[in-house]
């Protein structure tokens, strides 16, 4: 069986097979666009805060990505130096992020994983 050519079909295939990869292309581009809105990395620390304080669900959504960006930051620092530098226990980093958010609320989670990560022995 021969491979399908675009050059030997029909016009109305070719138009057909061009504008499904022209919808796939705009709907993964779209879905990359819904996730960098969502903005998590970007939260303030004032936000986060009163999430706590007011024991929001949405808190553990926040609370969870930053778990995830700082494991992301650990995996990559393992490949590049060797060395693990999460050996605490999570919620050490989310009580250091509640601590520096309370010190600084115009920054963002971001900020506050950050420097909690950097700040890690080596």
């Amino acid at each position: 069986m021969e491979p399908l050519s675009l050059g030997s079909a029909s016009r109305p295939m070719r138009l057909l097979v061009s504008t499904t990869l022209a919808a796939l292309m705009v709907a993964s581009n779209h879905d990359a666009q819904a996730q960098a809105l969502l903005g998590l990395p970007e939260v303030k620390c004032v936000t986060f805060i009163e999430l706590i304080d007011a024991n929001d669900p949405f808190a553990g959504t926040v609370q969870a990505w930053m778990l995830g960006y700082a494991s992301g930051l650990n995996a990559m620092w393992k490949d590049l130096k060797g060395t693990d530098r999460l050996s605490r226990a999570q919620t050490a980093a989310t009580r250091y992020a509640v601590t520096f958010c309370r010190s600084n609320p115009d920054k963002t989670v971001l900020s506050a994983m950050n420097e909690y990560f950097f700040s890690l022995p080596q």
